[in-house]
């Protein structure tokens, strides 16, 4: 019974020993193993931005001209030949451009102060007549009868395409716009005019 119990305690002693060296082993194993990497998203190298100027005249001047304001837009109209009419091309002299239709009734009253206007300056401004033959029910047939029994010799254009409706946003006829010589929209007027108020925009647009 002795020699048993001996035996066992020598069993728990010899266990006892492997375990703790099981533990130093793991101990140092754990030590020596270099932790695995967290993974990262790829680095993003942002080029060098240009110091901003601090001066507003320099930054202008880097950027080259700037553009004019009320600058006009521009369309393209057609004679009742067919030919091309390009409101950029009557830069160089201030321009009067008149959106008309042959069946209203204002247009027709003002008709006689442009023609007239037309023969006084028509060497030093340019003049426009464009009928909105694209929408409002008119054609060039009708706009051509209106123009010739009037008598009146202004250059009068075709709205074929609606380039000039939409350029201008044109909601109501007559309406005329008053450009300078170098394409700057200078006044609009919706509505007919009386001879005193077309004057009065020629003299202002000769006076620049």
């Amino acid at each position: 019974m002795k020699r048993n119990a001996l035996a066992i305690l020598a069993l728990a002693a010899l266990l006892v020993l492997l375990l703790a060296g099981a533990g130093a082993l793991y101990t140092r194993l754990s030590s020596e193993t270099p932790a695995p990497e967290a993974t990262q998203a790829p680095a993003v190298t942002l080029a060098p931005q240009a110091d901003a100027p601090t001066d507003a005249p320099q930054k202008a001047e880097a950027a080259g001209p700037q553009p004019k304001a009320n600058l006009a837009p521009v369309f393209t109209a057609y004679t009742e030949d067919g030919e091309s009419v390009r409101l950029i091309d009557l830069r160089g002299k201030p321009a009067v451009v008149n959106f008309f239709a042959s069946w209203c009734g204002p247009c027709r009253s003002e008709m006689p102060h442009f023609d007239e206007a037309y023969r006084t300056y028509g060497e030093e401004i340019h003049f426009l007549m464009v009928d909105l033959c694209a929408y409002g029910n008119d054609t060039i047939e009708n706009a051509r009868a209106m123009v010739g029994a009037g008598g009146w010799t202004f250059p009068v254009c075709y709205d074929t395409q609606g380039e000039a409706v939409t350029a201008y946003g044109i909601r109501s006829m007559p309406t005329t716009v008053f450009l300078s010589a170098d394409g700057v929209l200078v006044s609009k007027r919706i509505g007919a005019m009386t001879q005193a108020q077309l004057q009065q925009e020629i003299d202002g647009l000769l006076s620049n």
